[in-house]
């Protein structure tokens, strides 16, 4: 007998939990993000911006084993370097969540800016679509480049250059926002 999946509303609706648990600035990215703001696509996990430090390592496990939270095989070393891989909840086969935490001025842009979307009835913030092609930019592999084309094709106008040639300036991706948007 096959365990039922934790659906993509349960998996939000735990991970506005954890915003609520932890009561720290998050902000949904990635896929997910991606899927939200512009098309449905696949993605196997959560990515989230989220604020907090080694030294406080713990108090967020312990956060989100209050949510349900599978904490089991966190590897404690890269949850100090800044990335917390969570497990889906262990009584289905969940979502993951993976928590990036907020080590930039950058990230602490994208998460200002981040804007609720509710999804079956869940509200979380979500990275915006500059914040978004900026990250995939960064990223470059074929399937942000994907993301990010597809961006430009359904709000190429829409987007804030200034900003965007700001972070890109930053980030050390001009040359790609240049390539894919024009000059």
């Amino acid at each position: 007998m096959s365990q039922r999946r934790e659906s993509v509303i349960e998996g939000l609706a735990r991970l506005a939990r954890l915003g609520v648990e932890w009561n720290r600035p998050l902000c949904l990215i990635g896929g997910m993000a991606f899927g939200l703001r512009v098309r449905p696509r696949h993605t196997d996990d959560l990515d989230v911006v989220v604020s907090y430090g080694p030294s406080e390592v713990d108090a967020l496990l312990r956060a989100a084993q209050r949510c349900g939270y599978d904490t089991a095989h966190v590897d404690r070393e890269l949850a100090e370097a800044g990335i917390l891989r969570l497990g889906g909840p262990t009584s289905l086969s969940g979502l993951s969540v993976d928590l990036i935490a907020i080590d930039s001025p950058f990230l602490e842009s994208l998460t200002r800016r981040a804007s609720p979307l509710e999804v079956g009835g869940v509200s979380v913030p979500v990275a915006t679509l500059e914040d978004l092609v900026l990250l995939k930019l960064d990223a470059h592999r074929p399937k942000d480049i994907d993301d990010v084309l597809a961006i430009k094709d359904v709000a190429a106008d829409q987007l804030d250059r200034a900003y965007l040639e700001h972070w890109a300036r930053e980030l050390g991706v001009l040359d790609r926002l240049t390539l894919y948007f024009g000059a």
